[in-house]
């Protein structure tokens, strides 16, 4: 009986935990942007990799987000996006969804971090490798142009399933490149 109540207890907790783990400024720009407050559902409370990242080392500010969103109006449509609500916007050419899709059943992302290309993912620096996000679903996928150095830091969705992709912003456009 003890141990039943020990664990009901440390479930409790975690689950507290995760949900303390939300800022506040991260549920406001949630509202805003018409995403599901996912913090407290179970599979998200199951799952251990993050969905969310604060770009305050970066950014400076309190309220400045990269996150999936499930879109509260149509739980079968998410988004990756980048939120930045201070002046020091390193991405602030481009638009705040870096890409959107569709799932069916719905499946929520997770695997999300912020960091420079250049020490982890050295091979993928050229931009020339890189897709047009807004290309990817095109016969012709644009590229970027050769030569150029990623920007950085990049949105990494790679995540310990090892499988995803890398987005950066140049020239008010978000590219990509797959790592499956």
């Amino acid at each position: 009986m003890y141990s039943r109540i020990a664990v009901v207890s440390l479930l409790l907790s975690l689950s507290a935990s995760v949900h303390a783990a939300v800022p506040a400024p991260l549920s406001a720009v949630l509202a805003q942007y018409g995403c599901s407050y996912i913090a407290d559902d179970a599979d998200v409370l199951r799952h251990r990799d993050r969905w969310w990242v604060s770009l305050k080392p970066f950014t400076g500010g309190d309220g400045d987000f990269t996150f999936y969103c499930q879109v509260a109006a149509d739980p079968l449509s998410f988004r990756l996006m980048v939120v930045v609500g201070g002046e020091n916007n390193l991405w602030r050419d481009c638009d705040p969804v870096v890409q959107s899709w569709r799932d069916s059943p719905p499946w929520f992302p997770y695997g999300l971090a912020v960091d420079n290309a250049s020490p982890h993912y050295a091979r993928q620096t050229d931009l020339g490798r890189w897709w047009l996000v807004s290309s990817s679903s095109n016969a012709n996928v644009t590229y970027g142009p050769v030569g150029v150095k990623v920007p950085e830091p990049i949105i990494d969705t790679v995540g310990s399933s090892g499988a995803g992709a890398l987005y950066a912003c140049y020239a008010r456009q978000w590219y990509q490149i797959g790592l499956d």
